[in-house]
């Protein structure tokens, strides 16, 4: 079923606020050096004018739309597949073949553990190979699961092994996060941003010089 979408304020989609804030931070800059108006020298000459400070405000609201849209894009277009699979059995994840291979025991140090053995491909070519785990630990007596996660530059999957059926089968979650790895990078953008702004000399605070008078000054002050 198509995600519906969700407006904020008076008639803004909720997915055009990252082209919003993005767009917004360099607009002003383009307005700032006429960037439609000016020569191409006048141009540069009002760049180079520019405190830094105008350049990091630029990239730090650039990354927080990048962040927004990724965002959105884990919330709208997020994938969910939970089906239990015997070894050999691959199911279709947003274009991608997910096989499982086969799960064996893996033993920790203070563990008693299974591990997933799951092939990830695409159009017949495989791009990765996942290893999640589910983990008993008996002295406090608790069972976690190890994520297995897949990222490029668009998207992350993250696989899941739960419990098994007892007739060879097991309980595999699968996650498509769209725009995932988006949110990572919008915090790098602003912490660049941010650098920049604090480059700006107007906003870096130091101690004054001493300043060393005259011999003669000096030594009228304390006569």
């Amino acid at each position: 079923m198509p995600a519906q979408r969700q407006s904020v304020g008076r008639g803004i989609d909720q997915r055009q606020l990252p082209e919003i804030q993005a767009g917004g931070a360099f607009a002003e800059l383009a307005d700032r050096i006429k960037l439609l108006e000016a020569s191409w020298t006048e141009k540069w000459q009002r760049a180079r004018r520019l405190p830094r400070a105008a350049y990091g405000t630029a990239f730090a609201h650039a990354g927080l739309g990048i962040s927004l849209a990724g965002i959105i894009g884990m919330t709208a277009w997020k994938i969910e597949h939970i089906q239990i699979m015997h070894a050999g059995e691959a199911v279709d994840l947003a274009g991608y073949t997910v096989r499982l291979d086969d799960v064996a025991p893996h033993d920790g140090a203070n563990y008693l553990g299974q591990r997933a053995t799951i092939t990830v491909s695409h159009d017949g070519r495989q791009v990765a190979t996942m290893f999640p785990e589910k983990r008993h630990f008996p002295v406090a007596d608790q069972d976690t699961t190890e994520t297995a996660i897949h990222t490029w530059g668009i998207a992350d999957i993250y696989a899941v092994l739960a419990d098994g059926d007892g007739n060879g089968g097991w309980t595999i979650r699968l996650y498509y996060n769209p725009l995932a790895p988006f949110i990572w990078l919008g915090a790098v953008v602003m912490v660049f941003g941010g650098l920049i702004s604090l480059s700006d000399r107007r906003y870096r605070v130091g101690a004054p010089a001493r300043r060393h008078l005259p011999s003669g000054v000096a030594a009228a002050i304390v006569n």
